[in-house]
């Protein structure tokens, strides 16, 4: 089968639907398909190693400059390339286009529905009213978690359309020794080490982390708090920290390279991040890959009863989940933890197995594999 995926975040533009778009990509290819990829032009390269053939498109910041850009590529590609299929990534682009395509160009479309790409714009009748065109042409719908699932079909999409795609979480490669020593030397040797691995947004609740801290501390006072990422609240974040006094506790990383990502793992007591849901802009975690990947890592997690989260990190078997904002809940799950080692490495390990099942190469293929053969027909013009 022929495959085309088409996505608007492709590595090395970190992000979950970044990982998604990579971890089709390598799934298909594993299936025997021929798959090309339309992605950004900074993206291209990274595409080019795993596809059989790529096109980049010029990167625009706003939607009316960009839709026109992403249409003549995609249907320049569907005319040169003759898909069999197409997953298109981000509704708001490819879904319109494939869904005004003629009867003899339409290859079987597959629609991606992670969040805040469907549930942005609420209030927007004119966009729920096409969000709803588009998904009722589609032929399958792919989402992350059942709560997404369940989102999707209170929009009006048709249950049966739609699919969990599990997709494969690689664990941390192997850290080289000499990252891990350079690493460790900014912590305090023997003391309890948090981990979040996230872009700086405020749906993560870095926030509540930080705020969650003081008392952690009184317990224990040697344990250091490192954070992994970027985004627009990075500045926001730094100054908190300076005003609760947690400088010296608190490293902000940045982007960490896959061999630095690696060994934070390896040196990490417990991972954290606790998100909100902001219903008012659509803005809710899907699932939290991150959460995965920390469980490959053997790393026992704390989340929040937010979104797809608790799919992501099964309370009191891979971690525990404490409510959305809440500090003085989530200080107090950070102390039990820290507190009973025994039961942090039975989280542990229960996660590195849950997550080995669940998020395997095999169930992804199985689903995609379902995606592409399986499902009502959408009926395009």
């Amino acid at each position: 089968m022929r495959v085309l995926v088409v996505s608007n975040d492709y590595p090395p533009i970190r992000g979950g639907i970044s990982a998604v778009a990579e971890a089709c990509v390598e799934s298909l290819k594993g299936m025997g398909h021929r798959v090309m990829a339309i992605v950004p032009r900074q993206s291209l390269g990274r595409a080019l190693e795993r596809c059989d053939e790529a096109v980049g498109y010029r990167g625009y910041d706003s939607m009316a400059t960009r839709l026109p850009s992403v249409a003549s590529h995609l249907c320049a590609a569907v005319l040169r390339w003759r898909p069999d299929a197409v997953i298109a990534m981000n509704v708001s682009y490819a879904g319109p286009v494939l869904g005004l395509m003629p009867r003899g160009w339409a290859p079987r479309t597959v629609l991606a529905a992670f969040g805040l790409d469907f549930l942005k714009r609420p209030d927007s009748r004119l966009f729920q009213t096409m969000l709803r065109w588009v998904y009722r042409r589609a032929d399958a719908v792919l989402t992350v978690s059942q709560y997404m699932t369940e989102r999707l079909t209170g929009l009006g999409v048709d249950r049966e359309k739609i699919r969990v795609l599990h997709v494969r979480v690689k664990g941390p490669n192997e850290a080289e020794e000499a990252e891990v020593a350079s690493l460790r030397e900014r912590g305090q040797p023997g003391a309890p080490l948090l981990l979040t691995v996230a872009r700086l947004v405020r749906r993560k609740g870095i926030d509540q982390a930080l705020l969650a801290l003081p008392r952690v501390l009184e317990a224990f006072p040697g344990l250091t708090y490192w954070v992994a990422g970027e985004g627009p609240e990075r500045r926001s974040l730094e100054a908190m920290t300076a005003e609760l006094g947690l400088s010296d506790r608190v490293l902000f990383w940045g982007e960490l390279d896959e061999s630095e990502l690696a060994a934070a793992y390896k040196l990490a007591d417990l991972f954290v991040m606790t998100p909100r849901s902001d219903e008012d802009k659509g803005d809710v975690e899907g699932l939290g890959l991150s959460y995965l990947e920390a469980s490959l890592a053997g790393l026992p997690c704390i989340g929040s009863l937010s979104g797809g989260v608790p799919e992501a990190v099964e309370d009191g078997v891979s971690g525990l989940l404490v409510r959305e904002e809440d500090p003085e809940g989530l200080s107090q799950a950070l102390m039990r933890l820290l507190s009973d080692p025994a039961l942090s490495k039975r989280l542990g390990e229960r996660g590195r197995d849950r997550a080995r099942d669940l998020y395997s190469l095999e169930r992804m293929q199985e689903d995609l594999a379902m995606l592409l053969g399986a499902g009502g027909g959408g009926d395009h013009a």
